[in-house]
């Protein structure tokens, strides 16, 4: 590692807030020898951040002790998800991992009452669906609170109908066994059920590569995937050494998912380094046999990687400069143009009146026109940027579908 003084501390900062892992960062250098030639500035932003963590998250589990105690006098039992239950797990430290929604898994059965119990205490739900379609199609639902800047979701499965790992949602002796295997906590005045550590790690597993190829039309998604493999890392200095991994494989196994998993560990082992943590050797190279190397390899090359994409007017405009998306395009560079009030009045600061707004539409066309001259009297320079990204989001894209493909 270059000495501390020598390093561009602007991009660290950058690189940890894109990963969601600014108050890690802090709590490691504070145990680093010569973090004295940090720059102060930078240190004192990583405190900050750390420090506005741990309030977050206090008050967020302050919410969910609510809802899971509301939920209680109902009877419904919930197991907690995500960063939630990783809190209780593997962190010990409220500032350390970020929250920024509460991921709880209900049963199917029982999603109408807690809906109720939801709307009781001041949620609404964003699905706005109707005839049930979303509880038909996926796999959970997002409540916000008007006054409470923290999402729920609601989930009553762990994948969607679309996942990486190519299989379906999981049958329901699939999910009962989810819930058997739960284990019960009790954190300050929070008592509730989280996964078992072998079923943790198979959802974190899950939840990192799913968010790596979020769509069809997307090549490789880095930010956030540091956070998330810090998390897995986490799970395995805690539970490594007693996890059932004769047990973790069978139910990767029965999920469809060993390949996904063995290339996730092998992954992380590789960006952090791991391997003592699974204690039995035999399981290591187990998973070291059915990695899949080129999506591996892939998401290692990748992971740091800034995305440098042309903003999305550039891109729409590009549209329109092609024959077969030209109507499509100008529809969509009008809406940029001429977002609806509501949408417009959101990025105005402080309180938009109808003047004010019939102001801004006045100006954004000459505004946005002085910002993209450039693009409208050079066009080719922008669009041969686009057409190389595009290019490069296939091959990635290529590369996660053969894996997709070869495990079926």
């Amino acid at each position: 590692m270059p000495p501390f003084d020598s390093l561009q501390w602007a991009e660290v900062l950058n690189t940890a807030w894109l990963h969601g892992i600014g108050p890690i960062l802090y709590q490691e250098l504070k145990r680093v020898e010569g973090n004295r030639l940090i720059p102060q500035k930078a240190f004192a932003e990583l405190a900050e951040t750390y420090y506005a963590t741990a309030a977050r998250n206090m008050y967020l589990f302050a919410q969910l002790q609510k809802v899971v105690e509301a939920l209680g006098e109902q009877g419904i039992d919930v197991i907690l998800l995500k960063g939630a239950a990783l809190a209780s797990m593997v962190y010990h430290d409220a500032g350390l991992r970020p929250m920024y929604d509460i991921d709880l898994l209900a049963k199917k059965d029982e999603l109408n009452v807690v809906e109720a119990v939801l709307l009781k205490l001041g949620y609404e739900s964003r699905d706005d669906k109707k005839d049930g379609w979303y509880r038909k199609n996926h796999y959970h639902i997002p409540y916000d609170h008007p006054s409470q800047p923290i999402p729920i979701e609601i989930h009553w499965d762990i994948v969607q109908e679309k996942p990486p790992s190519g299989i379906h949602v999981l049958e329901s002796r699939e999910i009962k066994g989810f819930w058997k295997r739960a284990e019960e906590i009790k954190m300050g005045g929070l008592k509730a059920k989280i996964p078992c550590p072998e079923d943790m790690l198979l959802h974190l597993c899950l939840h990192f590569l799913k968010h790596r190829f979020p769509g069809k039309e997307y090549g490789f998604h880095g930010m956030g995937g540091l956070l998330q493999i810090y998390d897995i890392s986490r799970m395995l200095a805690e539970y490594g050494g007693r996890m059932d991994w004769d047990g973790f494989l069978s139910q990767a196994d029965l999920w469809g998912m060993q390949r996904l998993v063995a290339t996730v560990l092998c992954v992380v082992n590789e960006l952090i380094g791991q391997k003592k943590k699974i204690e039995c050797q035999e399981w290591y190279d187990i998973f070291s046999e059915k990695n899949d190397r080129a999506l591996a390899s892939l998401i290692q090359e990748k992971m740091l990687v800034r995305d440098n994409k042309q903003p999305g007017l550039v891109r729409l405009l590009a549209r329109v400069f092609e024959e077969h998306t030209r109507c499509k395009g100008i529809v969509a560079i009008l809406r940029r143009i001429f977002p609806q009030p509501e949408i417009l009045s959101k990025r105005l600061p402080g309180t938009a009146s109808r003047r004010r707004l019939l102001l801004e539409y006045l100006n954004r066309p000459f505004r946005l026109f002085f910002k993209y001259k450039d693009v409208l009297f050079h066009p080719q320079k922008f669009f041969k940027d686009i057409s190389r990204e595009q290019e490069m989001k296939k091959e990635e894209r290529g590369v996660f579908d053969q894996f997709l493909e070869s495990g079926k």
